[in-house]
């Protein structure tokens, strides 16, 4: 049981920190879904037709998590809404990237959750 809590804790730790992240204005959200994409693009090597795609996928994922932030609800009603947005962006991405470059993101997404994680256990 306790097992259980202190993961749910650190999902907890995680998505508190996304949400940080994600906060603010609406040029703030637009430039950090800019600055994913362009890092995105450098790391998937994306092409110059899947960049606007991938940004669209990011720009809406970043206003909904502002959205998540500033609305009301209990930590675990908005991980599970924030489960629910990556997976909608997982999705949006899946059909623009290719096997090799979406197997990428997925890696790069379990290596920044690691590193989330490492960083709250040393608070």
């Amino acid at each position: 049981m306790k097992r259980k809590h202190l993961f749910t804790c650190k999902i907890i730790l995680t998505m508190i920190f996304l949400l940080a992240v994600f906060s603010g204005h609406s040029q703030e959200k637009s430039d950090l879904a800019r600055k994913m994409t362009d890092k995105m693009k450098t790391a998937l090597s994306l092409t110059d037709e899947q960049y606007p795609k991938v940004l669209a996928a990011n720009e809406q994922f970043a206003t909904q998590m502002a959205a998540l932030k500033d609305g009301g609800g209990g930590r675990l009603s908005k991980l599970k809404k924030l489960k629910a947005m990556d997976s909608e962006r997982d999705k949006a991405l899946r059909t623009v990237l290719t096997e090799a470059q979406y197997a990428t993101f997925v890696q790069q997404k379990k290596e920044n959750r690691a590193k989330a994680k490492s960083r709250s256990r040393e608070r």
